[in-house]
């Protein structure tokens, strides 16, 4: 995985929202995965929409490459407009050495405070420069501004010797 884009679709009965992913290939003679581990955060009420997004942290450890996430709700309270929010990603490791790390970070975008926010995501777009995979990514929200304006801060890491992407 090498970053993700949020995109939206409209359509006379309903509205589309999903993610396009950027993957790339193994090369540099690496012929076999390591071993995957898949995590998840704890749930947590989302009542703010994308205003919820800093509560979140997703990375893998050291030496480990992100290879997918997804999210999910669970209980659901229709009167109060809340919900219980949860992010699961996988993780696997390479038979690489010498991985390198670099922290970027998306512009800011307005965030507004309700559940229909989270269609701003598509104002985020994540990617991952050439030959290089995502480790892990994380909500911030702007100093003074939080429930006005979020961004996602993410790393990036390469290796020197057999690396892992394109």
């Amino acid at each position: 995985l090498t970053g993700f884009k949020m995109f939206e679709e409209d359509y006379s009965d309903f509205d589309l929202i999903g993610f396009t992913y950027y993957c790339a290939t193994l090369a540099g003679g690496v012929k076999e995965l390591g071993d995957e581990n898949i995590q998840e955060t704890s749930l947590q009420w989302a009542r703010k929409g994308l205003a919820s997004l800093p509560q979140y942290s997703i990375f893998c450890d050291e030496g480990w490459f992100m290879t997918e996430w997804n999210g999910h709700s669970e209980e659901i309270d229709v009167v109060k407009e809340t919900y219980k929010f949860q992010l699961e990603f996988s993780c696997w490791t390479y038979p690489v050495s010498a991985v390198h790390c670099t922290n970027y970070t998306t512009d800011y975008t307005h965030v507004g405070n309700d559940t229909l926010s989270i269609r701003n995501m598509k104002n985020l777009d994540v990617r991952c420069p050439e030959k290089s995979g995502l480790k892990g990514w994380e909500g911030q929200a702007k100093p003074g501004e939080e429930e006005e304006y979020v961004r996602i801060g993410y790393t990036c890491c390469s290796s020197d010797i057999a690396s892992p992407t394109l």
